[in-house]
């Protein structure tokens, strides 16, 4: 049942292509970054209850539009005439003034958008402040310094503001290996999946990219997260999990004996358990994903499409879609 908003049926506006989107009103008090939304306050438009979580303190805010299957989730905020459409997500602590994200495009961790443009497979996270900026292509962002590494066809912006040093205050880096390096906890982490003592030690990263300084979010002796992948927010890695290439686990996420790879995303309140993600499979929701399997079970898209499990019951839907492989390693 949702408890946090209505879908205001006579109050809608129908979009260039006719879709009808309907205004959303809430229905108690939401305590977002931008501020808190009284009962009763309107907010933007929704084409359904699917683009906006009933669970977190997500809003759209002023005429802002998200449709088709796009999804606004955690404590991400929508301002003045922002559109989010297509299978594009919206997550984390988020902000988006104006912006336009579309496509497969992932906005997720803290990042702030003012009058920008995210499209394809596009990622911008981390703590990205970005002022007329367009992200498309298959670039990741995760700093306004990433502006530098990316090409022009591929991004073209400049900062919202200078990028601020990330205080050291949750972890060090020791290194161990060849571009390898064991985290150390600064001060007690009180983590979803197990509470790390200050002094502890963690797994393996191979830069600061990998973990976030903020957050209780951690990665656990057994785990390494490596190249480009992100852990974020309040996320779990933990036993024999391996993260790596443009990977991100975030919000509430638990990863344990599994591997997450490529682009895809774990995110949500999602446990995920002796599985294998890869290639383009984006895993929200808050289901239970053990396999009890001596073997991991691989999942991955076969197409540059992002593929949503939103639940458990969508595994045997993913079954009969062309467009997802289902195996036993």
């Amino acid at each position: 049942m949702n408890t946090k908003y209505e879908i205001v049926g006579n109050d809608y506006i129908r979009d260039n292509d006719g879709t009808k989107l309907y205004r959303i009103r809430a229905l108690r008090d939401i305590y977002t970054p931008s501020g808190v939304v009284k009962r009763g306050e309107l907010g933007g438009y929704v084409a359904s209850e699917a683009n906006l979580t009933k669970y977190s303190d997500a809003w759209i805010f002023d005429n802002s539009i998200v449709r088709d299957n796009a999804v606004v989730r955690g404590h991400a905020v929508l301002r003045h005439s922002s559109v989010v459409c297509d299978n594009a997500l919206i997550s984390g602590k988020a902000k988006l003034l104006n912006s336009y994200v579309c496509g497969n495009a992932t906005v997720i961790g803290s990042p702030k958008l003012v009058d920008c443009f995210v499209n394809q497979n596009a990622v911008v996270g981390g703590q990205a402040l970005l002022f007329k900026s367009s992200v498309t292509g298959d670039t990741s962002l995760f700093s306004t310094q990433d502006l530098c590494s990316v090409t022009l066809d591929k991004c073209i912006g400049r900062p919202y503001k200078p990028q601020e040093e990330r205080p050291v205050t949750k972890y060090l880096m020791l290194p161990e290996g060849v571009g390898l390096f064991r985290i150390q906890a600064l001060r007690d982490i009180n983590n979803k999946y197990q509470f790390v003592k200050k002094g502890e030690l963690g797994g393996l990263i191979s830069s600061s990219q990998n973990l976030s300084q903020l957050g209780d979010c951690w990665i656990f002796p057994e785990a390494s997260v490596t190249q480009n992948a992100t852990v974020q927010e309040n996320a779990s890695v933990a036993g024999n999990s391996e993260i790596y290439g443009d990977a991100v686990v975030c919000e509430r996420a638990v990863v344990k004996n599994s591997i997450v790879s490529d682009r895809s995303l774990v995110g949500g309140g999602v446990k995920l358990d002796n599985y294998s993600i890869s290639r383009n499979i984006r895993l929200l929701g808050e289901g239970n994903f053990t396999n009890t399997q001596n073997k991991k079970v691989e999942i991955f898209g076969k197409t540059n499409r992002m593929i949503n499990i939103f639940n458990t019951s969508d595994m045997e839907r993913l079954k009969q879609d062309e467009n997802v492989f289902l195996r036993n390693m």
